[in-house]
C-alpha cells in the first residue's frame, strides 16, 4: 500500500508535467490552489500554530468578548453539565 504523502507528491508531480506539456495552465492553477489551501489549513491544525483572520467577518466571528461583556449558555444536548454549572463564551460567535 503505498504511503499517502508519496501518492500526493505524485500526483502534483503529475500536475507540474502536464502543466510544462499543455498550452493551458489553468487546471494546474488550480490544482496548485487546492494543494496550498490544503497545506495551511494543516499547518493551521498543529500545536502552537494558529491562523489570525484579515477580513471584517472572519476577525469579528473569532474576536474575544470585553470582560464587561459575559455571555452565559444552557448546556447542549448530548453534552452533560453538573447540577448549578453553566457555559460561558470566550469568543463571539
Amino acid at each position: 500500500m503505498a504511503n499517502t504523502s508519496d501518492t500526493r507528491q505524485e500526483s502534483l508531480l503529475l500536475a507540474i508535467n502536464s502543466a510544462r506539456t499543455s498550452t493551458s495552465s489553468r487546471h494546474f492553477r488550480q490544482l496548485l490552489l487546492i494543494f496550498t489551501s490544503r497545506l495551511v489549513l494543516a499547518l493551521t491544525a498543529l500545536p502552537r500554530w494558529y491562523g489570525i483572520d484579515l477580513d471584517a467577518t472572519g476577525a469579528f466571528i473569532s474576536a474575544p468578548l470585553p470582560p464587561e461583556e459575559q455571555v452565559y449558555l444552557k448546556g447542549i444536548p448530548g453534552y452533560d453539565l453538573p447540577k448549578g454549572k453553566c457555559l460561558r463564551l470566550k469568543k463571539t460567535i
